[in-house]
């Protein structure tokens, strides 16, 4: 019988999955963009604020472009090896 995977370890592998999308994409998409690969990864474009936050926000604004931040780049790469095989 497998033991099913603990809530937060899903929930950091959706947003993994969207950050790396997001790169994958260049890093540098539209918000029409974003919000059609936040609906592929499971997210209401609606409640992206908080990837926008914090001192470590994942994403930032610049006009119309949604910019992968450094601090997504690196949360990217520090679950790589656990989620993206």
């Amino acid at each position: 019988m497998a033991i099913p995977e603990p809530k937060w370890i899903a929930e950091y592998r959706r947003a993994w999955l969207f950050l790396k999308a997001v790169s994958d994409a260049g890093g540098d998409v539209t918000a029409a963009e974003l919000s059609r690969l936040a609906r592929e990864n499971g997210y209401d474009p609606r409640g992206l604020g908080g990837y926008y936050t914090g001192t470590n926000a994942s994403l930032r604004h610049d006009g119309d472009r949604r910019l992968l931040t450094d601090a997504g780049r690196q949360y990217i790469e520090r679950w790589k090896a656990e989620f993206g095989g």
